[in-house]
């Protein structure tokens, strides 16, 4: 996966203060994509 280029620019959370950075995980096609929508069968 190294070889291929997967963690280039990947920015590891551990390394900032309060163990966060803003980063994007997901490739630019997949942003905004609902895996999840609550319906009538599921309740609150």
């Amino acid at each position: 996966m190294l070889k291929e280029g997967y963690s280039v620019g990947y920015k590891y959370p551990h390394d900032y203060p309060k163990h966060w950075v803003e980063q994007q995980y997901l490739p630019d096609k997949m942003v905004g994509t609902k895996y999840f929508i609550k319906d009538e069968n599921i309740p609150d």
